[in-house]
């Protein structure tokens, strides 16, 4: 991820703009960001699908999706990690910045975040 706009730069993390994709000129996430909101950066998330959870775990994508349709589970997600202070202070990490009002490329879909609840973020599917 060399080569791309620093938004914030902080002593401890740095947030940068996402890459940009060919379709329709939008930005693209991958499972396994970390990103942060680019208004509020402090806010930090990790970016995940039930697909890509099941790869991870050598399970049947198919299956876990099947399951998660079947008891009304979100398909993609961005979940909230916790941040610490620690002595000595761990290397200097990087989030990716993402805003309320752009959509993103993530797993083949176009997805814009919104606000949710508790100061989470919820992915819906941006449609034609």
């Amino acid at each position: 991820m060399t080569g791309l706009e620093i938004i914030h730069d902080f002593p401890g993390y740095d947030v940068v703009e996402a890459p940009m994709v060919g379709r329709r000129g939008c930005r693209e996430l991958k499972a396994g960001d970390r990103i942060a909101l680019a208004d509020d950066p402090m806010r930090h998330y990790q970016m995940g699908s039930v697909a890509s959870y099941a790869l991870e775990r050598n399970d049947c994508p198919i299956a876990a999706i099947e399951r998660a349709k079947a008891n009304r589970h979100e398909l993609h997600f961005a979940f909230a990690l916790a941040t610490c202070i620690s002595n000595p202070p761990p290397p200097k990490g990087r989030y990716i910045g993402v805003r309320f009002d752009e959509d993103y490329y993530f797993e083949g879909r176009l997805f814009r975040f919104v606000p949710a609840p508790n100061r989470n973020l919820k992915m819906v599917e941006v449609t034609a």
